[in-house]
């Protein structure tokens, strides 16, 4: 599941890449009401998950916040992907899963998990060359695109291995 907030096509470049069956692309404002309709519109759609779930800039708090909504009401959430997202001063709560951080590796924060560890103990940072990740930037999208098919398949083999 790919969030994107507000209509716009955030998400959309990096969801074709992927593919249908890797990326759904739903829009919804990114709101926690928003987190908490798209948490129960998947458990409805997709009773049991696992689900993995993924967000570009602010949808990345949505997609972190639907999340943590699942894991509350006992689902099994295998990944979040933030891409180039900055947590709000405050979250709900953490989220104890896996979660891979894409960031521009030369974003001027000094903090290299853009304040993400306090809320993700299991954050696996990939850096991708530049100042701040855009969806216009070709090498860009496909550099997350590469990366993320092999977690996903890394997954996807864990699956099946009962793990």
């Amino acid at each position: 599941m790919f969030f994107r907030p507000g209509g716009g096509e955030t998400g959309a470049p990096l969801a074709s890449r992927l593919g249908a069956k890797r990326a759904l692309v739903r829009v919804h404002d990114d709101t926690p009401e928003a987190a908490a309709r798209c948490a129960e519109e998947l458990r409805a759609e997709h009773p049991g998950g696992p689900y993995r779930l993924a967000g570009w800039g602010d949808a990345g708090v949505l997609a972190f916040e639907a999340a943590r909504r699942l894991v509350s009401v006992g689902e099994r959430v295998d990944l979040v992907v933030l891409i180039d997202s900055v947590p709000p001063p405050v979250l709900s709560g953490r989220f104890d899963g896996g979660v891979v951080l894409y960031r521009a590796d030369e974003r001027a924060e000094g903090d290299s998990s853009l304040g993400w560890y306090g809320w993700c103990p299991h954050l696996r940072i990939v850096r991708i060359p530049g100042t701040r990740l855009s969806e216009s930037e070709p090498a860009q999208v496909a550099a997350v695109a590469n990366h993320l098919e092999g977690v996903l398949a890394e997954r996807d083999r864990a699956a099946r291995l009962g793990g």
